[in-house]
């Protein structure tokens, strides 16, 4: 098994930096600055808390799969989000809401807007080609959550897609259906120094 930690790239120094831990996550992706000094991540239980040592960790979370981290924590903290079952995809938008996937009683799968009131509103996803959403990032003005979800290919040749978004004035579910790729399209790159 592989472990990851978290990292962070200084533009104006050109390093990269821890930026907590070692944290050994066994996956982080979605990250997300809530602050200069607090992230938000889409990760899997990290080793000092992996089943093997807690065998009740994932029940005790909810199976949630979102940390809130302070910058230079010297270990992995609980996750956050568990009052909801299956809480993972994290993403903020410029007004500090936070959007995720988790399962609500009685919903089900679902896309969910946590503000910093802590006031919540979930919206069932549709079942789109047999399959789930994998992945969200929201607008950083929060008029959309565009969305991937699972599917044979991104292709649109069987008429089905694996991009879309969900319009949150409209509150509907939208399928993008990329342009097709040409044969004719040239494939080759020329590099000049």
């Amino acid at each position: 098994m592989a472990y990851y930690d978290i990292w962070e790239f200084d533009l104006n120094s050109g390093e990269n930096k821890l930026f907590a831990g070692p944290l050994m996550f066994y996956h982080a992706k979605m990250i997300s600055y809530l602050s200069e000094s607090e992230i938000i991540a889409g990760a899997i239980f990290p080793y000092h808390t992996g089943t093997a040592e807690r065998p009740d960790y994932l029940g005790q979370y909810r199976s949630s799969e979102i940390f809130r981290i302070k910058r230079g924590a010297r270990f992995a903290p609980e996750p956050s989000y568990y009052d909801l079952s299956y809480a993972k995809f994290p993403t903020i938008d410029q007004q500090g809401n936070i959007f995720y996937q988790a399962q609500p009683a009685k919903i089900g799968i679902s896309l969910v807007r946590k503000d910093a009131a802590g006031n919540i509103i979930a919206w069932r996803e549709p079942r789109m080609n047999r399959a789930d959403v994998r992945q969200f990032t929201v607008d950083p003005g929060g008029d959309y959550v565009a969305f991937i979800y699972g599917g044979p290919s991104i292709k649109s040749t069987e008429g089905t897609s694996a991009l879309g978004y969900f319009d949150l004035k409209t509150e509907k579910w939208i399928p993008v259906v990329p342009p097709a790729v040409s044969e004719s399209i040239p494939v080759s790159l020329k590099i000049t120094h």
